[in-house]
C-alpha cells in the first residue's frame, strides 16, 4: 500500500488516503471502487 495526497475537484479539499498499487490490488482481489472525498462525497479526485 502507498499513501497519496488527493485533491477534490468538486470542493477543493485536500486529503490523504492509503491505496493499493495496481498489481497489488489485483492479486488481493481488492474492490476497485472510486475514491470518495470525505468532505463532499464526490468522486472527481486527482493527485
Amino acid at each position: 500500500m502507498i499513501e497519496v495526497t488527493l485533491i477534490c475537484h468538486n470542493c477543493g479539499s485536500k486529503f490523504r488516503v492509503k491505496v493499493f498499487e495496481p498489481d497489488e490490488a489485483e492479486k488481493k482481489g481488492a474492490p476497485k471502487s472510486p475514491i470518495r472525498c470525505p468532505e463532499c462525497g464526490g468522486t472527481d479526485v486527482r493527485r
